[in-house]
């Protein structure tokens, strides 16, 4: 088992994180699941879960029947897919037809094997292994995590969005793809998961967490780290009648 807590703390540390980076872990049909895990006391949304991991460390899991909206829960296996979210039904406000809609979800990621419920908890906080991590921060500590994805193999990052479903997506698409990923959070994870308007999402499968410690680490002490260092030391431009003259001395 990894040192999940050195490497969370390596993680808020040298990204300066605001909150928790969170774990994410599977649970097939059948699979028992850890009594560390609470459930919520009301129905909620994936991303109201994810929240609850980020903002205040729990560990906390859910099924389909501890959920409201199907679009989450479906794209990580939780539910088939159903036809009025396959068909763009659901989506039309955001576009001018059906056929636009369509065309939208046909390209939404969603795992394929079906399980029973999903945990999500503190990375570091519990001694479990996750499946995937996401990290939840602005383009300065986006930037850092993609110099870390990077510093191994130079392999640039393709990534995708369709503006929506942003829980689910940030979990399947790099699940389904093996590989990080950077996802914009969509309306609702803005709504009910509260994330403020500057945060993007960074995942990171589990097989590829020691290479972005290292890259991370490496990189920092390269001088590459934040905050990033602002430079002062310029001729300011400003008028000239403010320009100290020798006659002020």
């Amino acid at each position: 088992m990894k040192d999940w807590r050195s490497i969370g703390g390596t993680l808020t540390t040298l990204l300066r994180l605001q909150t928790y980076p969170v774990g994410v872990k599977l649970f097939k049909k059948g699979e028992e699941i850890p009594p560390i895990f609470r459930k919520p006391q009301v129905k909620v949304n994936l991303c109201q879960l994810t929240a609850l991991s980020r903002q205040q460390g729990l560990a906390v899991v859910g099924g389909a029947e501890d959920m409201v909206c199907i679009a989450g829960a479906a794209l990580v296996g939780l539910i088939r897919m159903p036809e009025r979210l396959v068909s763009g039904e659901l989506c039309l406000r955001y576009h001018i037809d059906e056929d636009a809609a369509k065309k939208k979800m046909d390209r939404v990621p969603a795992l394929k094997d079906s399980y029973s419920a999903i945990g999500f908890f503190a990375l570091g906080k519990v001694a479990i292994e996750p499946e995937i991590i996401l990290i939840y921060g602005n383009s300065a500590q986006m930037m850092r995590l993609i110099h870390a994805s990077l510093y191994h193999n130079g392999e640039a990052l393709h990534f995708t969005t369709v503006g929506e479903f942003a829980c689910g997506y940030s979990i399947a698409y790099p699940i389904i793809r093996d590989k990080p990923h950077i996802t914009i959070p969509c309306f609702g994870e803005r709504k009910y998961g509260q994330l403020a308007d500057d945060l993007l999402i960074f995942s990171i499968p589990l097989k590829f967490i020691d290479n972005v410690i290292e890259g991370l680490t490496e990189t920092h002490k390269k001088g590459i780290k934040l905050p990033i260092a602002q430079q002062f030391d310029f001729y300011p431009s400003i008028s000239e009648p403010w320009h100290i003259k020798e006659e002020d001395f």
